[in-house]
């Protein structure tokens, strides 16, 4: 105890921009695994700023003014409250939007939710990534054939709810496609409409 009291004491000694700075190293300190994806790393720095934030009302109110520590969302982040969270925080830093997946396992009415919530700060997106599954299946077998159908389904979703937005500051698109999704036209106008940017 007497070494936690020590240094929180020692830190409540420095200024603002130089604990901001050791938080945010704290935060991206697990990104030196080469292995991990990008939108693996977001989510771990996301999740370690969440944690970050509720240490005590100073540190909180350092990671929630770091705007770059809110630039990450992904359908994998539980719901739109905490979509809604970062793009408040983010406030007009460039987003990162990544689609594991393509939107599976969500449902389409949590897609589609999901969508909307980050289409609230579209002006912002700098790259948005769609990634297929990683398997070996083949996804026109029988019993994946929902999935795939999911899939396809939410890439049409996110064709009509994105239908005249402009994505000024998007500056890349980032698509993955293996597995059953290798065999696909994918020119297909229902599959592949985000070709169009």
């Amino acid at each position: 105890q007497v070494e936690v009291l020590s240094w929180q004491h020692g830190l409540s000694t420095l200024p603002d921009d130089i604990v901001t700075d050791i938080l945010v190293l704290a935060i991206h300190a697990d990104d030196s695994d080469g292995r991990m994806t990008d939108a693996k790393r977001g989510k771990k720095r996301l999740w370690n700023a969440f944690k970050m934030s509720q240490v005590c009302s100073r540190i909180r109110g350092l990671v929630l003014n770091r705007r770059i520590l809110w630039t990450f969302l992904s359908d994998e982040i539980p719901n739109t409250d905490l979509i809604r969270h970062c793009t408040k925080y983010a406030q007009n830093a460039p987003i990162k939007v990544y689609m594991e997946n393509l939107g599976f396992p969500l449902s389409a009415d949590e897609f589609k939710a999901f969508t909307v919530a980050c289409l609230e700060s579209a002006e912002n997106w700098k790259s948005l990534a769609f990634r297929s599954p990683y398997v070996d299946a083949d996804l026109d077998s029988e019993e994946r054939l929902p999935e795939l159908n999911s899939m396809l389904d939410n890439i049409s979703s996110f064709h009509c709810l994105t239908d005249g937005c402009e994505f000024r500051s998007l500056q890349s698109v980032h698509m993955d496609f293996l597995g059953g999704f290798a065999q696909r036209d994918l020119l297909d106008k229902k599959f592949h409409p985000y070709l169009r940017w």
